[in-house]
């Protein structure tokens, strides 16, 4: 982002950028807890809320699924999210297909 003339650290210090790493959000300590990865996005909706953002813009890489084997659980998690997050989100999955077709 920084090789077009994106101020990365400028938007991570106010809050408007924030890069996670799957590992703190979907499979952490080995294990994908779709209720706990629900509550993260609460908290992080409440927090960015109080920073006076009007929504959430998010996107995520979803091959750790595929990586893991739990593909279905994916997608009873993806189900899910249309009725617990109530809130102005614009969500965007990218799957890669080569590891897709392998699971």
């Amino acid at each position: 982002m920084q090789e077009y003339g994106i101020d990365v650290k400028r938007y991570e210090s106010s809050g408007a950028l924030r890069i996670i790493d799957y590992k703190e959000w979907y499979i952490i300590s080995g294990g994908f807890d779709p209720s706990r990865t629900l509550d993260l996005w609460k908290n992080l909706i409440d927090e960015s809320m109080k920073r006076g953002f009007k929504g959430l813009r998010v996107t995520g890489e979803m091959s750790c699924f595929f990586d893991n084997e739990i593909v279905e659980d994916l997608m009873e998690y993806e189900n899910s999210l249309y009725t617990e997050l109530a809130t102005p989100t614009m969500a965007i999955c990218a799957y890669d297909k080569a590891v897709s077709r392998n699971v």
